[in-house]
């Protein structure tokens, strides 16, 4: 299999007649050895947009049979904290990813326009 991304998850329609196998999201502490993983295995999860920032990490995570994103903030060891959910339905997957400045961690997407989902919604030309 090749790798996919998001885009190739939402678009291609061999995934609408067959599952995904899905992905793992693993966190290594290499000085203890230890490895966190915030969430278990499972068919049809998506991880991706790792980002660090104010001292955690924020990812996305698609649930890809109950068209669902979801943004978690995590720190290893931890409960992952869930701040935002949407439909994945009506969102531009192309280059979907988070953005971080120094108040907010934003879910957008890059393609001729700037697509921009949470904290706001709005777009840039």
């Amino acid at each position: 299999m090749t790798a996919k991304n998001i885009y190739d998850l939402t678009t291609d329609e061999y995934w609408q007649d067959n599952s995904f196998p899905g992905n793992q999201l693993v966190f290594f502490d290499f000085q203890t050895g230890q490895k966190f993983e915030p969430m278990s295995h499972k068919e049809n999860q998506f991880f991706f947009s790792v980002i660090y920032q104010n001292g955690y990490f924020y990812f996305l995570h698609a649930q890809l049979d109950q068209d669902q994103l979801t943004l978690f903030k995590y720190l290893p060891g931890q409960e992952p904290k869930i701040i935002h959910q949407m439909s994945l339905t009506g969102l531009h997957t192309l280059n979907l990813s988070l953005v971080n400045d120094q108040a907010h961690v934003w879910i957008a997407s890059f393609n001729d326009d700037i697509d921009f989902y949470h904290p706001q919604k709005f777009s840039i030309s």
